[in-house]
């Protein structure tokens, strides 16, 4: 099953060479994702992991300015017992902008 979406990229590396016999060669993509808030002890966003195709793909897009912006395709497979998305395709859109204010600091309770 394959579905659009555009996600935040924050950055990627990739991997091509043969460890013990075993040729290996692939490209990583990291997106921000909100944190699960519903049990009410994580908040904000971490960078989820993405596998996607070969090194190729992470020359299509090293040299861009990190983070931003892209239409992505993800495909959603399973074996029968678990389930894995893996990215398709990755399309740059724009750049992500620094917030023009810096947050406020945030006091230590009781203080």
């Amino acid at each position: 099953m394959q579905f659009d979406t555009r996600m935040k990229v924050m950055g990627a590396k990739f991997f091509n060479d043969v460890v013990e016999g075993t040729k290996y060669d692939n490209t990583k993509v990291f997106v921000e994702t909100p944190m699960n808030e519903q049990s009410g002890n994580a908040v904000g966003f971490a960078a989820a992991e993405y596998q996607w195709g070969t090194s190729e793909n992470f020359q299509k897009i090293k040299s861009l300015p990190f983070p931003f912006e892209a239409d992505c395709v993800l495909e959603m497979t399973t074996n029968g017992k678990q389930t894995k998305t893996i990215l398709i395709s990755v399309t740059p859109v724009a750049r992500v902008a620094a917030p023009a204010v810096a947050p406020a600091a945030v006091k230590p309770q009781g203080q």
